[in-house]
């Protein structure tokens, strides 16, 4: 099963979105919750970032100029420390969203957010 956790600082950035721009963010929440795409095919299909942001993907619609990073977390005793709330329930994939916003200045966010 896979698991689709969005921070609350990412959380707050997406509400401050246009409704335009908070679809475009469903849409590739929903991608990443759905089970059909393998983990392979969304490693192919998001890149993953160089250097300080090293684990982190990114989502990226060059239209809006907008950028969602994101990593994949599968250690199950993380989950279990962060959210009791799933009780017996099995989650084998996590993703992680930390940051939603446009490309000039979602890097400086995420380095800040990461520290």
């Amino acid at each position: 099963m896979r698991k689709v956790e969005i921070t609350k600082d990412c959380l707050a950035d997406i509400h401050k979105l246009d409704k335009g721009c908070r679809q475009w963010v469903m849409s590739i929440i929903d991608y990443l919750k759905d089970e059909n795409h393998s983990i392979e095919m969304i490693e192919q299909h998001f890149p993953m970032l160089a250097g300080g942001l090293h684990g982190f993907r990114k989502a990226k619609h060059r239209g809006l100029g907008l950028r969602i990073l994101f990593r994949f977390v599968s250690n199950k005793r993380i989950l279990v420390t962060i959210d009791r709330s799933f009780g017996d329930l099995t989650v084998d994939e996590i993703i992680q969203l930390f940051a939603v916003g446009h490309r000039d200045k979602i890097y400086d966010v995420i380095r800040k957010r990461i520290k």
